[in-house]
C-alpha cells in the first residue's frame, strides 16, 4: 500500500472505523500465543477504551487482537480522543512527534486529550519501524520509544539509514537481533500490520500521510497551528 505524502488539506468526513479481525478463532488465539515472545500479548477489549466511540470508530466498535496500541494521555474520561495514521518516512509524521506533540495540552495521566498511534508502511523501514515497536518487551516503553526513533529518523531521508537507526534504537530498548527476527518471522504479525494497512486505504480512504482524526473530524498531512488549532476547538466544544 502506498500512500502520498503531501501538505495539509482538512475534510468534515467522519471517520467509520470497523477494526478487522483475523481468520478465525483459532488464528486470534495464535496470534495471542505469538505475540507473548515479542513483548505483545491478547488484550480484551477493555483495554482499547479508545474504539469505543462510535462517532470515531464506527458503530458496535471492534476488536483488534495483536500488541497494546502506542497510547499518549492516560486520562480515563478523555474530552478529545485523537488517532493518527502515520509512518516514520514521513516528514510530516516527524514533524508532528517532535513538533506538534509536545505543544499539545492534556496529555498527563488525567489529562483530557488521548493520541493513539498506528503505523503505516510506504517503505521497508516503515515496516521495520511497525515490527520492531511490536517487539519491545516493555509496553509501557512502546510510546516513548516511538517518539525517539520519529526524532533519531527525522533528518534521513535515505531506507537503509532509518531502517539502521531503528535497529540501533531497538537494542536500547530490549530488543536483541535474535528477538527481532523472531517477530519480523511471525507471519500473524506481518498479517496485523497488512491488517492496518488495508483499515486505514478500504473503510478509512487515507491516502496521505499522516491522517489524523480528531473527535472523527478528519485532518489530513496536518501541520502544527491546524492540529492544535482543531483540538483547542474540540476542547472548547466539549
Amino acid at each position: 500500500m502506498m500512500i502520498s505524502k503531501q501538505n495539509t488539506r482538512i475534510s468534515n468526513v467522519m471517520g467509520g472505523v470497523r477494526l478487522a479481525g483475523f481468520r478465525g478463532v483459532a488464528a486470534a488465539l495464535m496470534m495471542g500465543l505469538l505475540l507473548s515472545g515479542c513483548g505483545g500479548a491478547k488484550q480484551s477489549p477493555s483495554y482499547y477504551p479508545h474504539m469505543k466511540d462510535p462517532a470515531l470508530y464506527g458503530q458496535g466498535g471492534g476488536k483488534l487482537v495483536g500488541p497494546p496500541p502506542v497510547r499518549y494521555g492516560m486520562g480515563s474520561n478523555p474530552q478529545v480522543r485523537i488517532m493518527i495514521y502515520g509512518a516514520v518516512s514521513s516528514k510530516y509524521t516527524t514533524q508532528f512527534f517532535n513538533d506538534t506533540l509536545p505543544a499539545i495540552p492534556g496529555l498527563g495521566p488525567t489529562g483530557t486529550v488521548t493520541i493513539v498511534y498506528r503505523a503505516l508502511v510506504s517503505t521497508e523501514s516503515d515496516r521495520v519501524a511497525a515490527i520492531m515497536t511490536a517487539c519491545i518487551p516493555a509496553a509501557s516503553k512502546r510510546p516513548a520509544f516511538v517518539k525517539a526513533m520519529m526524532k533519531e529518523t527525522a533528518s534521513m531521508s535515505d531506507d537503509s539509514s532509518r531502517r539502521g537507526a531503528i535497529m540501533n534504537l531497538g537494542r536500547e530498548y530490549g530488543v536483541q537481533p535474535a528477538r527481532y527476527g523472531r517477530c519480523f518471522a511471525n507471519p500473524l504479525l506481518q498479517e496485523w500490520v497488512s491488517i492496518q494497512q488495508k483499515e486505514a486505504k478500504e473503510v478509512l480512504k487515507i491516502t496521505q500521510i499522516p491522517t489524523l482524526f480528531i473527535n472523527g473530524k478528519k485532518l489530513s498531512g496536518p501541520v502544527k497551528d491546524v492540529v492544535l488549532s482543531e483540538i483547542q476547538a474540540a476542547l472548547n466544544a466539549s
